[in-house]
């Protein structure tokens, strides 16, 4: 009579022989520690919370110096007041829009205040041009006061330095007789209450430039010189991070989850921030077909973090950028190679020797070396020079 056989023992047989396999490869053992998909969540969560810590350790020790206006925008001197702008640190906070839009807002706003101290000019320094040729004469004077009073121009009053103007006038009242210092002396202090009430305007017109402050600020991100690794590895790895866990949560609601799909997140974890890198490096080049081509703050966030997503998909746009890189240069330019042989310089065989530098002949024998050497040398030195000017 035939025996059933023994379910039970069946299972538990096969257990012990999966269990038997697992312990053989050690690679099927670390597969193992991930069958459940709270593990996986615990390790990619842990993972994050350990570098962010990193991260933010590193920017309380290190900080980057907060955004002001000044650093953008420069004022000038004179009573233009003519706005000078820093784009790229304009760029590196806000758009091109908002470029735009502020410094045009800007420029109006320093045209309405030069056009007002015009005014407080021409009574202070037409003037000055009147006494300062009465009482100096032809000393010398410097740009507007050796000009016509009724021939300056509304331009030329603007651009006047006040402070120059001032120091000039207190150095050459010396020269003048004592009768006319009082007038130069009253010229100076006119000039000097001009200059100072300028000076307000523009303190004035640096605390309208505030607004300019971004409205997010991207300050903390770290840029300069080679901090901007930091940033690329960081957000490069979040970006892995952020789509594996998209990936394991959409494959536990579809039952697929797969230890061994699992695990290769963390050869892509190193693989991700070393491409983001080769990225950003060619996009800083400029060769891109990057739209911005210049340093953004939060462009260069989003396209740090973006590397880090989207690793799968740069593999085939690197081996595209590989071959257009790496064949020019590694392809023989026959052209360059003539050019560069055309470029070196010709090595003589023989020394360059005149009659001259040979001893005098004692006999028929040293007479007939001598009269070889020469012409060898001679004759080597015609050929190269003929050579070079058929080619």
């Amino acid at each position: 009579m035939r025996r059933e056989p023994d379910l039970a023992a069946t299972r538990s047989r096969r257990r012990f022989l999966d269990r038997r396999k697992t312990q053989a490869r050690p690679e099927s053992r670390f597969v193992a520690c991930f069958n459940n998909p709270v593990t996986a969540f615990v390790t990619l969560f842990g993972a994050s919370v350990v570098v962010l810590g990193l991260y933010v350790s590193i920017h309380l020790i290190h900080r980057e110096k907060p955004f002001k206006a000044e650093d953008a925008v420069r004022i000038a001197e004179d009573g233009t007041f003519e706005p000078t702008f820093k784009e790229a640190v304009l760029q590196r906070f806000f758009s091109r829009q908002q470029i735009v839009e502020m410094e045009q807002r800007v420029r109006e706003k320093a045209q309405s205040l030069s056009q007002s101290a015009l005014e407080m000019r021409r009574d202070t320094l037409l003037p000055v041009i009147a006494v300062v040729q009465s009482t100096l004469g032809t000393r010398g004077r410097p740009g507007l006061l050796g000009q016509d009073a009724a021939t300056v121009t509304d331009a030329e009053l603007s651009r006047v330095r006040l402070g120059l103007l001032s120091a000039w006038l207190s150095t050459n009242v010396s020269g003048v007789v004592p009768e006319q210092r009082p007038a130069i002396q009253q010229l100076v202090a006119e000039i000097s209450l001009l200059d100072n009430l300028e000076n307000e305007t523009r303190k004035e017109l640096r605390t309208e430039l505030q607004e300019l402050e971004p409205p997010l600020s991207f300050c903390w991100l770290y840029t300069e010189c080679g901090w901007w690794l930091i940033e690329v590895l960081l957000w490069s790895f979040l970006g892995v991070q952020a789509n594996t866990i998209i990936a394991l949560i959409g494959a536990c609601r579809e039952s697929k989850y797969s230890p061994a799909e699992f695990v290769l997140f963390f050869p892509k974890i190193l693989l991700a921030p070393l491409l983001a890198l080769v990225v950003v490096a060619f996009w800083s080049s400029g060769l891109s077909e990057s739209k911005i081509s210049y340093l953004n703050l939060p462009y260069f966030l989003v396209f740090s973090f973006a590397l880090g997503f989207v690793t799968e998909g740069i593999y085939e746009k690197l081996r595209e950028l590989g071959r257009l890189v790496v064949t020019p240069s590694t392809t023989l330019s026959q052209a360059k190679l003539e050019e560069a042989s055309r470029r070196t310089p010709y090595q003589y065989r023989t020394r360059n020797v005149m009659p001259a530098d040979l001893p005098p002949a004692n006999s028929f024998a040293e007479l007939e070396k001598n009269i070889s050497t020469v012409l060898k040398a001679r004759a080597e030195r015609a050929v190269v020079a003929a050579t070079a000017l058929n080619n």
